[in-house]
């Protein structure tokens, strides 16, 4: 099948090398131009434009950071609908709010183009390993036609009903993910204070009922020396309750909070309570700010 791939980040680069690597001719474009290379001496086609990528695949995938930049991904004046010869689906792997997603879709709609949502969990080691869980919205034959360029990274391919569907899905997942996540560092903060030794606590909590894939994979980063997303955020609000000066380093705490705010807001609007969530959104934040202190 002819993919498109664009956005070459962290957990972006290591999905699209799975789908190359799962014998789909495939073309990418990166902003950041470097980021493309190692994709031509893989074998893949770099393209200049979002546009052009279009022009060469029946779907495109994306993995974009913000609304403002997946918008103009899509829409913008090198966008995917200023190609000529139009993909079949877009695909994108982005967390986004789910009415962003549904906006979207309308107006790729307009254009003739399917659009499916399938935002991802397991970080750059699911990527690489092709063992992401994919949460998945939108029409059937839409889905359908993603499902082959979504199986080169994926074990677990969860269609949850129309577009929006999978990004609610994913918002869900991140809800407990950051609690976890709170929770795995107000541990390791308690017990450093009481003088217990992190890499001793960690494998014990482990073997109970505390065990969770999060609190594996931030052992597992620690006793690697491995500095993730994971490690970093855990490690830096650790250091925030423990009160060091260089705690606060570390993490995208700034997409945390991106996916946090549109998992409370989802919520309210859905007439759902969340006041763990809510109160973590507070947590994050002094951590977000004594951050930026830092810079």
């Amino acid at each position: 099948m002819r993919i498109g791939y664009i956005g070459l980040g962290e957990i972006g680069a290591p999905m699209a090398m799975r789908v190359l690597g799962a014998g789909h001719e495939l073309t990418v474009w990166n902003r950041t131009n470097a980021k493309a290379a190692p994709f031509r001496d893989a074998g893949a086609v770099v393209a200049d434009s979002a546009a052009a990528v279009a022009e060469r695949s029946e779907v495109v995938l994306l993995c974009i950071d913000t609304a403002a930049g997946l918008e103009d991904v899509l829409l913008g004046s090198t966008g995917i609908t200023q190609s000529v010869k139009r993909p079949r689906v877009v695909v994108d792997s982005s967390t986004m709010h789910p009415e962003v997603t549904r906006s979207l879709g309308h107006r790729l709609a307009a254009e003739d183009i399917g659009f499916v949502d399938a935002p991802v969990s397991g970080g750059p080691r699911g990527a690489e390993q092709g063992t992401l869980a994919v949460f998945v919205g939108g029409q059937d034959d839409h889905v359908a036609l993603a499902r082959p360029a979504l199986e080169a990274f994926s074990s677990r391919i969860s269609h949850l009903g129309p577009l929006g569907s999978g990004q609610v899905a994913k918002l869900c997942n991140q809800m407990v993910n950051f609690a976890t996540m709170a929770a795995l560092a107000e541990a390791a903060a308690t017990g450093r204070a009481f003088g217990l030794d992190a890499d001793a606590l960690l494998p014990a909590m482990g073997s109970g009922l505390a065990d969770s894939a999060m609190l594996r994979e931030y052992s597992r980063g620690r006793s690697a020396g491995e500095s993730t997303n994971i490690t970093g955020i855990i490690n830096a609000l650790r250091g925030l309750l423990l009160g060091y000066e260089d705690g606060p380093a570390g993490g995208r705490v700034d997409i945390l909070l991106k996916d946090l705010g549109a998992a409370v807001d989802v919520a309210r609007v859905s007439g759902s309570a969340a006041p763990v969530s809510g109160m973590l959104e507070g947590l994050y934040r002094t951590l977000h700010n004594a951050q930026a202190t830092q810079r």
